[in-house]
């Protein structure tokens, strides 16, 4: 049990030890972050751990233009209701018109992009194979989208002309040029008949004329290559892509997040709606090149999910990811602990955040399968925590629930508060829910408890109290592909696997297999 004094005092020493090597990380652009501490210390989750009509073509719009009968829009504000193509004429129009002020255009371009993102995003299909690029030259809409320093915003390297260019090995190669439209609003239309796969990135030259290349800040879709971040025109037929959206309120939080999303191959030229998995610190999960990764590395989640995709040992999904923040120890446990200062508690917010605000917006942006069936979350050490609490404080929403090195002690490091193996224990019910659990650590040695490293003795702990509220059915072969259909709880150990992204990395494709079964 939890209260063994040994553990405890480990549990004091190891927290001892990471305060004095915590340190802020380099990468702003959400936020100063904290590094992870060594591996052989307990696993809190110091840091980072390791984005239109429901079922409608996202392309396809409703209307090309404002109704006939509509008269001339009065460019208050943007009129269509139709298609993104449709709203970016109107506001070519609007910024033409010399009754308007400058701050009404600025307003206009602001809504034009909002309304654009909340849709289909960027860059704009218009019928016939044209695609409209769109650049505001501010530094909060041209943030910082990688660890490339090149790439950061500075207006001294963001002077006209502004390009877009398609061949990325040679940047001035067939190169468009956007059209200054109103201050630092720049567009142009580009034929492309072939979009699928098209990587593009901008070009712009600084103030002795050299040439500077970056992604497209608008961009929807985009991937890395090893000059940092690529913007893509659109998804292909053969890989998987990476997707953000730049802003989701989150109300009772009072905060906007980013978000990242892996999109499987062939989403944006199919019709098939997916199973969702939502994971936590979403930065530590994909290329390491996103800003604000783990030093040690990331999930290299989209990796492994293409791999097993390959091998046929599970389905498409797309894979929501969160990144953290500041608040990663106050959103990722549900009671308030003291680990040298009295921190946490706000998972209920962060939880109803996911529940009520996200899951809505991806669900109407994305073609999904919204029932909790096909609807999981995921994380490790804090994340896996709050992924417990997710799942359990709303299991009509999360039919999955997965946690790798959980820190399932969170409530009894310095304080005497509810731990979630108590709150677990407490809930009567379990089994009758339906919900499929997935648990596993490193550290060890197997059956020595207690065991401070990589949350191991407390992982067991929640496995056999879920065994023993009915939960029961493991696979008949952890490695068999596919898993046995009626399993609703996995168990793995790796023995002496260090708290770190590459631990979880190599481990990751069995809770993808548990709840991306093939069907």
């Amino acid at each position: 049990m939890l209260a063994r004094s040994a553990h405890l005092a480990l549990v004091l020493m190891t927290l001892s030890a990471c305060e004095a090597r915590i340190e802020s990380t380099p990468d702003a652009a959400l936020g100063a972050d904290l590094t992870r501490t060594d591996a052989s210390e307990l696993d809190l989750g110091f840091g980072v751990d390791a984005l239109g009509p429901e079922r409608a073509d996202p392309d396809a719009g409703t209307s090309d233009s404002t109704p006939a009968d509509a008269g001339e829009p009065d460019c208050q504000s943007l009129a269509s209701s139709g298609s993104d193509h449709a709203l970016y004429d109107e506001l070519l129009d609007c910024l033409t018109r010399s009754e308007l002020t400058d701050e009404d255009k600025d307003q206009l371009v602001r809504e034009f992009i909002d309304r654009v993102e909340a849709q289909d995003g960027f860059p704009i299909r218009r019928p016939g194979g044209g695609f409209i690029f769109a650049y505001l030259r501010t530094p909060e809409l041209d943030a910082e989208d990688d660890r490339e320093a090149q790439e950061d915003f500075d207006p001294t390297h963001r002077l006209e002309p502004i390009r877009v260019a398609f061949d990325l090995t040679d940047l001035n190669a067939n190169a468009e040029a956007l059209e200054p439209r109103h201050r630092d609003f720049y567009s142009a239309e580009v034929s492309l008949p072939s979009p699928e796969g098209q990587r593009y990135r901008f070009v712009a030259k600084d103030d002795q004329g050299r040439d500077w290349f970056y992604s497209d800040p608008l961009s929807r879709r985009f991937e890395f290559d090893l000059n940092g971040r690529f913007s893509l025109v659109r998804g292909a037929g053969d890989v998987a892509h990476l997707e953000w959206i730049r802003r989701v309120h989150a109300a009772q939080l009072n905060v906007d997040r980013s978000i990242y999303v892996y999109v499987p191959p062939g989403y944006d030229l199919g019709t098939d709606a997916y199973s969702v998995l939502y994971m936590h610190d979403g930065n530590n999960l994909f290329d390491p090149a996103l800003p604000r990764s783990a030093p040690a590395g990331t999930w290299n989640v989209h990796g492994v999910m293409s791999q097993q995709l390959q091998g046929g040992h599970v389905r498409p999904g797309l894979i929501v990811g969160i990144p953290n923040t500041d608040a990663r120890f106050d959103e990722y446990t549900h009671v308030p602990d003291d680990i040298g200062e009295v921190v946490g508690g706000r998972a209920d917010e962060y939880a109803d955040f996911i529940v009520s605000d996200l899951k809505p917006m991806i669900d109407a942006r994305y073609r999904t399968r919204p029932d909790r069936v096909n609807t999981g979350v995921m994380g490790s050490s804090l994340g896996g925590l709050v992924s417990f609490h997710i799942g359990l404080r709303h299991p009509t929403v999360f039919g999955f629930v997965g946690g790798l090195s959980s820190t399932f002690i969170w409530g009894r490091v310095g304080l005497a508060n509810e731990t979630m193996l108590e709150r677990y224990r407490a809930t009567s019910g379990l089994a009758a829910q339906n919900q499929i659990f997935y648990l596993d650590s490193g550290g060890g040695p197997n059956p020595t408890c207690p065991d401070g490293r990589d949350n191991y003795c407390e992982a067991l702990e929640m496995r056999d109290l879920l065994v023993a509220a009915g939960i029961d059915r493991f696979p008949l072969d952890p490695d068999a592909s596919p898993l046995s259909a009626n399993t609703n709880i996995m168990h793995w150990w790796t023995p002496n696997a260090p708290h770190n992204e590459g631990a979880w990395s190599a481990r990751v494709h069995r809770p993808l297999r548990l709840f991306f079964r093939p069907e």
